[in-house]
């Protein structure tokens, strides 16, 4: 196995890591953490990654990418932040063969792990914790969605600001322009966030399902959910379910950015 030393003391760990995502998977039982990097993987560079091993078997990673723009496109990928030199960070979701296998992949290299207790209670005991804390997932995602030019519904498919906490729907407002009038029309069903799911395993605390309907929208979703899921230390899944978009029975206008 491929191992290196990397610099995990008290000041990289607050500088790159997530407090309360290492404290959130002490409390969910997993034991050892270890800290790594790697070469391209798809479209971005993964700068720095920390691995969460479970007893059962279970890996979860925690992978902060590097910024990669083209100096002559001008061209950023669409996972990564335009703000900060490094991308937006995400968590995923393994068994012990799939990460064995994508480690294998993407020449990810990994240090020793250590005792996950330790590096919580020594390196990360006085970090802050994040801002979002005590505001349900649901209602920050339905904020960063209305952001990006969306609009969301309830389950019933009401448009609505306030969506359930089980499950946000995705609205693209659609419109047309006549005479200088804009002319809203029904919008299309681009995704659902599933955050409580008993059939798709989706539960709000350790693992969201996002479905996409339209690959058009399919990099621009994912980006959210993983951005918003970082946040609260919540790997979000994707499945593509349908190429095109669905069709609502309701009008929605894009707020204003």
């Amino acid at each position: 196995m491929n191992t290196l030393k990397l610099n995990t003391k008290p000041s990289a760990l607050r500088k790159y890591g997530r407090p309360d995502v290492f404290r959130k998977r002490l409390g969910e039982g997993f034991t050892k953490v270890a800290a790594g990097t790697g070469p391209f993987v798809d479209a971005r560079r993964i700068a720095r990654i920390w691995a969460f091993y479970h007893p059962q078997g279970r890996v979860v990673t925690m992978e902060l990418p590097e910024l990669l723009c083209s100096s002559e496109t001008r061209y950023c990928a669409p996972f990564f932040s335009h703000e900060t030199r490094h991308g937006v960070p995400f968590i995923e979701e393994y068994d012990s063969v799939e990460f064995q296998e994508y480690k294998r992949d993407h020449r990810i290299l990994l240090a020793e792990p250590r005792s996950l207790e330790q590096v919580v209670s020594e390196d990360l005991g006085h970090v802050p914790e994040p801002s979002n804390v005590g505001r349900y997932p649901s209602i920050v995602l339905a904020d960063k969605l209305e952001q990006e030019g969306y609009a969301v519904a309830d389950a019933s498919g009401k448009p609505t600001p306030w969506p359930d906490h089980d499950l946000v729907e995705v609205l693209q407002p659609q419109s047309v322009e006549f005479l200088g009038i804009e002319f809203f029309l029904k919008a299309h069903i681009v995704g659902r966030y599933y955050l409580n799911n008993e059939d798709l395993r989706a539960q709000c605390d350790s693992r969201w399902v996002l479905e996409v309907y339209g690959r058009a929208n399919m990099l621009k979703l994912q980006r959210i959910g993983r951005e918003v899921g970082y946040s609260y230390g919540v790997p979000c899944k994707m499945n593509v379910v349908n190429d095109a978009a669905l069709k609502s029975k309701h009008r929605v206008k894009a707020k204003k950015k």
